[in-house]
């Protein structure tokens, strides 16, 4: 696989950062406002990769009146915008893994679902705006993951073949997206898997525990 990649592309959410602890803290404040109990992180952090309407469903236990949902949505995102990266921080060897790539000169973007809004501070916080080459943001096209389009136009942003890209990302929705678009995929066990480890395991090219195996898997410093 490291003779054909060229170019590496990252999920943001479970797989670059560990944004949990900020969102856990706002649905926390949503339910507090509207007199229901807090939900337990633990079951929470199981919820992050689904969406803010399966997030709020979930933790109000589906116990929603006609209308709600939009209100409870643009209140949570109010929460966010206001707390991005107050708790947020890198998975362990994250940064080792990028400093590889941005010192070997091995291009690499972000492609996530994540709308522009918040995710592009977040990027800014981290300094990774200065070498990513590419960032598609879950509203930058009509679609989003699982669709492959937005890991297409990634591609053809970093001027390399899609089966020249691996993507790297923790959950079902990147693996299907990174196959339909015809690119590598890795899957990473430390983030918010929507499935069990062992059903990620049997679907994806490589899974890693770990972000520094990466290393490993990665093209070679150019």
């Amino acid at each position: 696989m490291t003779h054909d990649i060229k170019a590496v592309l990252f999920d943001l959410d479970g797989t670059l950062i560990d944004s949990a602890p900020d969102l856990h803290n706002c649905i926390n404040k949503v339910l507090i406002d509207h007199s229901k109990p807090k939900v337990e992180f633990s079951k929470f952090r199981r919820l992050v990769s689904q969406g803010t309407q399966t997030i709020i469903k979930e933790c109000f236990h589906g116990q929603l009146e006609d209308g709600m949902m939009e209100h409870l949505r643009n209140q949570f995102w109010k929460y966010y915008s206001n707390s991005l990266t107050d708790k947020t921080e890198l998975f362990p060897d994250i940064d080792i893994v990028l400093n590889y790539l941005i010192e070997g000169n091995i291009p690499w973007g972000i492609v996530t679902n994540k709308i522009e809004k918040f995710a592009k501070p977040i990027i800014k916080h981290f300094g990774w705006n200065m070498h990513a080459a590419t960032v598609i943001y879950g509203d930058t096209l009509a679609v989003s993951k699982p669709n492959p389009e937005p890991l297409l136009m990634a591609a053809e942003q970093l001027k390399t073949r899609p089966e020249n890209c691996v993507y790297i990302g923790d959950t079902s929705t990147d693996v299907v997206a990174a196959k339909a678009a015809k690119m590598t995929n890795i899957i990473v066990g430390y983030g918010y898997s929507d499935r069990n480890l062992r059903e990620l395991q049997q679907i994806a090219d490589h899974f890693i525990t770990k972000a520094i195996f990466l290393k490993v898997i990665l093209p070679q410093k150019n």
